[in-house]
């Protein structure tokens, strides 16, 4: 058994709308496999899901506890106050929650709001803030990112408080 628990959120569910890539201009290969042809889009879900998949395979060879709290086969959207009670009930020391996240109508790709950004809530323990410098800092450094937001408080990025933040225990004073 680990010492930490970490809830890992793989961001927005698979039936929620808008949250999806443009059309795809050619078809999209992936180690050679077709993923979607000319034409399809790719969901957000399905690269988030995918990235919470093997960021809990990474952290369990480190000896670190994990938990979902987004239903990972994808059938149904979780409301995100519930995904915090989850994690919130099971005694999570931490959530990661993944976003690829699809901005607008998905009429046409983002040309300026792209890159790595962390979120922190407002009322965030300095332990979180702490947490969030520290992926910044590894993240750049290990990915080549065209533009870096850093580490932003929610309301500083969209105006208001993020449920699925602000609704954690572990991340407050």
């Amino acid at each position: 058994m680990g010492k930490y628990l970490v809830a890992i959120d793989a961001g927005h569910g698979i039936n929620t709308a808008g949250k999806r890539s443009v059309k795809l201009s050619s078809d999209l290969y992936i180690d050679g496999v077709l993923i979607r042809k000319k034409g399809q889009t790719i969901k957000e879900y399905e690269w988030n899901k995918a990235v919470s998949e093997y960021l809990a395979a990474a952290l369990k060879r480190c000896g670190i506890n994990t938990m979902y709290t987004a239903d990972m086969t994808g059938k149904t959207d979780i409301p995100l106050n519930s995904r915090a009670n989850t994690a919130n009930k099971k005694g999570a020391d931490i959530l990661i929650s993944n976003h690829y996240n699809a901005i607008g109508s998905s009429q046409a790709w983002q040309s300026r709001v792209k890159g790595l950004l962390v979120l922190r809530t407002k009322n965030a323990s300095s332990k979180s803030i702490r947490l969030g410098k520290l992926a910044v800092k590894h993240l750049e450094k290990d990915i080549n990112y065209e533009y870096s937001y850093g580490l932003m408080r929610d309301v500083d990025m969209s105006g208001f408080t993020l449920a699925i933040l602000r609704k954690l225990i572990c991340l407050q004073y």
